[in-house]
């Protein structure tokens, strides 16, 4: 089970603070934290995102957006990465 299902769990319902934070313009991002710990992996938090959160495959891209900007990537991988996400449409 993934980090967002245990956060999820914990309150006993399908809320965590990402969709609000998300929905109030803050800049989140989706990571895979421990995967055999967890038994998820990044694929497996974006469908969770989508699927149990409701996030729209738009509202993905930015998630994925964001996580190459907040990264330490130098500047021109980040531009290259970024270009490719935007050609999921």
């Amino acid at each position: 089970m993934s980090r967002l299902f245990h956060l999820a769990s914990a309150h006993r319902s399908t809320t965590t603070p990402l969709r609000a934070y998300f929905d109030l313009g803050l800049m989140v991002t989706l990571n895979s934290d421990d995967p055999p710990m967890f038994g998820a992996s990044l694929l497996d938090e974006y469908a969770l995102a989508h699927t149990q959160f409701g996030f729209s495959l738009s509202q993905l891209r930015e998630l994925a957006a964001n996580s190459v900007e907040a990264s330490f990537l130098p500047p021109a991988r980040k531009l290259a990465l970024l270009s490719r996400i935007e050609q999921y449409r």
